[in-house]
C-alpha cells in the first residue's frame, strides 16, 4: 500500500432517504409496488468555491443524488457486511495485531486510520463518537472486518466497515493479476443466527414501510 498517497475526503454532513408520494406508473398509470416507488438518497456536503485566478473563495453547500428503486435501498440495508457470514472481525483483530509490530506495518494501519478519518462520514462518525464528541477512529478500526471472498480473490486482506456493501466491481490486487472493471458478483450470505436475521429483516422493513405509509 502507498503509504505517501494524498487521498482527499470531503463532509458528509447529511444522509438522508427521500421516499416518492407516487403511486402509480407516470407513464403507464399503472399502481406500483411498494418495491417499485422511486427513492433518492441524498448526501449533503460542501465544496469549495474557485475564483478565476485558482484561488478558494470559499465553500458552499451541495447536495449528492442518488436515485433509485425503493427495492435497492432496501436490499442494501440488508446486505451490510455486519450482517454476512464472510465478514470475519477475528481475522481482521489477528491481522491488526501483527501488523502493529513492524513499522510496515503500522505505516500501512497509520494510512487507514487516515482513510477513516477524511471520510468525515457524519453516520459513521455518530457510531465511534468520545465523550468530548471527537471522532475515535481506532474503535472504529476495530468495528472492521475482513471480507473472506474479496480477500481470497484479490490475494491482499480486504478490510470493509461494517456498513459497507458488496462492491460493484473488483478493487485492484496488489500484484495486478486480475482486471479490476470485472464485475463483482454479490458473494453476501446472512448469517445463521437469530439476532442477525432479525437485524437485518428489520433493517429491509423500515425502508420498505416508508413506502406503505406514503
Amino acid at each position: 500500500m502507498d503509504t505517501d498517497n494524498k487521498e482527499q475526503g470531503f463532509l458528509i454532513q447529511t444522509d438522508t432517504l427521500h421516499v416518492s408520494s407516487l403511486t402509480r406508473n407516470p407513464e403507464t398509470g399503472e399502481k406500483l409496488a411498494p418495491e417499485e416507488v422511486p427513492a433518492q438518497r441524498v448526501l449533503g456536503t460542501d465544496a469549495a468555491v474557485g475564483g478565476t485566478g485558482g484561488e478558494t473563495l470559499g465553500r458552499m453547500q451541495v447536495d449528492i443524488q442518488v436515485q433509485a428503486p425503493l427495492i435497492d435501498f432496501a436490499t442494501a440495508a440488508r446486505q451490510q457486511c455486519m450482517f454476512c457470514k464472510h465478514f470475519d472481525s477475528r481475522a481482521w483483530h489477528a491481522l491488526y495485531r501483527k501488523m502493529s509490530e513492524t513499522k510496515e506495518g503500522l505505516q500501512i494501519l497509520n494510512t487507514f486510520r487516515h482513510g477513516l478519518t477524511i471520510t468525515e462520514n457524519a453516520a459513521v462518525r455518530s457510531r465511534h463518537q468520545l465523550d468530548d464528541d471527537d471522532f475515535d477512529v481506532d474503535h472504529a478500526m476495530m468495528a472492521c472486518g475482513i471480507c473472506r471472498p474479496l480477500t481470497e480473490i484479490v490475494k491482499d486482506p480486504i478490510i470493509v466497515y461494517p456498513v459497507s456493501t458488496c462492491p460493484e466491481t473488483l478493487p485492484p490486487p496488489t500484484d495486478g493479476s486480475v482486471d479490476p472493471k470485472i464485475p463483482f458478483p454479490v458473494c453476501f450470505e446472512l448469517r445463521e443466527e437469530r439476532q442477525t436475521e432479525r437485524a437485518s429483516s428489520a433493517a429491509y422493513d423500515v425502508i420498505m414501510q416508508a413506502a406503505l405509509t406514503k
